[in-house]
């Protein structure tokens, strides 16, 4: 069933940490359009977020709709004020997340592949919280500040037992 936006407005979380949204199971769904708004790799996701003492564990299982698979493990470190610092293999350097109102921002460095090679291009990511079991996610990536695209994704969380 459908929430009243006026619902959703009244639930907004100043406190907002994404480990919150992530502890347990998740699904995922999205797709990445270049520049042009043309699609070129859709994609759905298993995530599994766990605390291992002060960091959180995100386990993301990609499958793609070209029959492609990945795997990427996250590790956040939060800081002060629900700030965070994320590390995973492809991210060069650290990634560093701020919150805000029902969200936070994300920006890194990655290291994507493309055809034999990889690039090293940067990703700036906006989670936004719908409810308590719908999160959003508009990621714009480029190089050398250049647009190449853009990430839309859809995640859910899970039921405990699910």
């Amino acid at each position: 069933m459908l929430q009243k936006v006026s619902d959703v407005h009244r639930k907004i979380r100043p406190e907002f940490l994404l480990a919150d949204f992530f502890e347990g199971r998740c699904e995922a769904w999205g797709f990445f359009e270049n520049s042009m708004g043309v699609v070129k790799k859709a994609f759905t996701a298993d995530i599994t977020g766990t605390w291992k003492g002060d960091v959180f564990e995100l386990e993301e299982q990609f499958q793609y709709a070209d029959g492609g698979t990945d795997e990427r493990i996250w590790r956040l470190s939060y800081q002060n004020a629900g700030h965070f610092i994320g590390r995973c293999d492809d991210v060069v350097g650290e990634a560093a997340g701020q919150p805000i109102e029902n969200g936070c921002y994300f920006g890194y460095k990655f290291n994507l592949p493309v055809g034999q090679r990889r690039i090293v291009v940067t990703f700036s990511d906006l989670f936004q919280l719908m409810d308590d079991y719908t999160l959003l996610n508009r990621a714009k990536v480029s190089k050398f500040g250049l647009p190449l695209g853009r990430v839309t994704a859809a995640f859910r969380r899970l039921p405990e037992n699910g």
